[in-house]
């Protein structure tokens, strides 16, 4: 600690190690104590003390010098942000303990108050950190104070930034409404400001995809849309592979294709390109369903393993991967190719906690005994299913009471049958 206060002090006087030690101890010596590998003697430190303009006392206090703990902070929030900024994230946190460690020492010190500036950079920097490890929760509050301490500046572009980020947060913890009132916010600053730069392109894939997890989809096709031709201004290719993924998407839902496959294989192209191998594997599972939708089963199979494979390869989460399985099991049902299914639902059940996975799990088992005339079984499964679907998703419940109902219905037990019917939501 004490060679770092000396260190600190040397370059803040402009000293180099030769200049400090000159006639004291040896320019060696000195760097061993920067180093933190001795401990000078009381005499020597009272002469380094003296040449530095400080007492002993200062010295060896542990407060940190204000000027040089102010620029430290704003040099290391430099940093974080041009990590963020080029999808290093994950780099930051050794990075933002040191500014919380910082600011720690500076707490007390006569002004020492960084501005509402590094504050709102500081939990912006915070939250994009806690979003790398899905730490959706809190990176919301954190942005939410970022955003109130942009408010107090003139830092537009940070504000709007701010924004954007936290209503991405809110999309991805499905609180759509609050998303769209936020991303609309941070639209209007952008228009308001004349903002176009790679920060709009962000805040117009994020327009898009929340329009699209409401089901706005020609909403979303326009802000995406506007996102490419922003990316093409700037010469840039900002999150292109995002954009053209979420519009690959966008038309999947309008069942248009011909443009979803276009956008998709454009995806894929850039995806490469920057080396996101999780969005790559992703598409590869979108580009299964297409050709599934298109009754190309062999082939929509044959990008289904093709996506397994690289998520294996990133050692991707298991929800991830059983999202993907979920849809070859579908596929191979389709094909009746039964001993595949029974294997891929039997890998889910063994692996997942997804409660969404336990049921689609449970319904194909269902559907694949219905196909081999088990009703018995069929009904057993699809009461697996009904369970856990109750426990999260309504819509997914009727789904499964339709199917019971059906079930009884083809073995002429009406009452239950009717008492199933009776149990959907409409």
């Amino acid at each position: 600690m004490t060679g770092e206060r000396i260190k600190e002090l040397r370059k803040k006087a402009g000293l180099t190690q030769k200049e400090l030690a000159s006639g004291i101890i040896t320019r060696s010596y000195l760097s061993q104590i920067e180093q933190g590998t001795v401990e000078p003697t009381y005499n020597v430190l009272e002469q380094l003390s003296k040449r530095l303009g400080y007492s002993v006392e200062e010295i060896l206090s542990n407060n940190i010098d204000k000027d040089i703990g102010i620029l430290e902070i704003k040099r290391n929030l430099k940093l974080c942000e041009t990590y963020i900024v080029t999808n290093k994230a994950a780099k930051t946190e050794e990075i933002i303990n040191k500014i919380e460690n910082t600011l720690g020492k500076l707490e007390g010190s006569p002004n020492t108050q960084i501005s509402f500036y590094e504050y709102g950079l500081l939990n912006w920097v915070k939250g994009k950190y806690h979003e790398t490890l899905g730490d959706f929760s809190i990176a919301e509050l954190l942005y939410r104070v970022s955003v109130e301490k942009f408010q107090k500046t003139a830092s537009s572009k940070e504000l709007m930034r701010s924004l954007d980020s936290l209503g991405s947060c809110y999309t991805k913890l499905e609180k759509y409404e609050l998303a769209t009132q936020t991303l609309k916010e941070a639209y209007r600053i952008s228009v308001y400001e004349q903002i176009q730069d790679i920060t709009k392109v962000s805040l117009l894939l994020n327009l898009g995809i929340v329009h699209g997890r409401i089901k706005e989809i020609y909403s979303s096709i326009h802000f995406l849309t506007e996102a490419v031709e922003l990316n093409q201004m700037l010469g840039t290719y900002f999150k292109q592979g995002d954009i053209y993924m979420a519009l690959g998407i966008c038309y999947m839902e309008i069942n248009n294709l011909t443009e979803a496959e276009f956008c998709y294989f454009k995806s894929l192209h850039f995806l490469q390109i920057t080396d996101n191998k999780k969005n790559e594997a992703g598409l590869y599972t979108n580009l299964g369903i297409l050709y599934v939708k298109e009754n190309d089963l062999d082939k929509g199979i044959e990008y289904f393993i093709k996506s397994l494979a690289l998520y294996h390869q990133i050692q991707a989460s298991i929800s991830v991967i059983n999202n993907t399985k979920i849809e070859l099991a579908k596929t191979y049902l389709a094909k009746k190719d039964f001993i595949k299914v029974e294997e891929y639902c039997l890998e889910i059940i063994k692996t997942e906690k997804n409660h969404y996975f336990l049921a689609k799990s449970h319904e194909l088992f269902g559907d694949l005994w219905l196909l081999r005339l088990d009703t018995q079984k069929a009904i057993n499964e699809y009461n697996k299913a009904l369970a856990t679907y109750q426990k999260t998703n309504n819509k997914l419940s009727n789904q499964i009471l339709k199917k019971l109902g059906n079930t009884y219905s083809s073995i002429n037990d009406y009452i239950n049958a009717i008492s199933f019917y009776e149990k959907i939501n409409i």
